[in-house]
């Protein structure tokens, strides 16, 4: 669209010149929302890794870094749902940070305008 028929579609709108730029508002990401979100894909991730690892029979080996972070975690039945609460808890947590983070920074941007 070129920048003459975008000004006009704007003008037919109502919006005027410098009025677009002050319409903008920040879009905010929901911080329980995005860590719940998260969560949940890590606690899925963690689970369906520890089943395919035990299904393909991969399971058995030297000891993993993930069962050195995550306490109680194995490549087990019971040691996937275990995980699968790890994968919540830390994917979670990440979510959420990343959420908080995304939203300073956007509203210092848009703030500083």
């Amino acid at each position: 669209m070129s920048k003459l028929s975008y000004m006009h579609l704007m003008h037919a709108f109502g919006v005027h010149g410098t009025e677009v730029i002050k319409k903008r508002r920040a879009i905010m990401i929901s911080i329980k929302s995005l860590g719940l979100t998260t969560g949940i894909l890590g606690a899925c991730g963690m689970f369906f890794l520890s089943w395919w690892l035990i299904l393909t029979g991969n399971a058995d080996g030297p000891v993993t870094l993930f069962e050195r972070v995550y306490i109680g975690y194995s490549y087990t039945p019971m040691g996937s749902i275990i995980g699968a609460v790890w994968g919540f808890i830390d994917w979670g947590i990440a979510g959420m940070i990343f959420a908080w983070l995304y939203n300073k920074i956007n509203n210092n941007s848009f703030s500083t305008r």
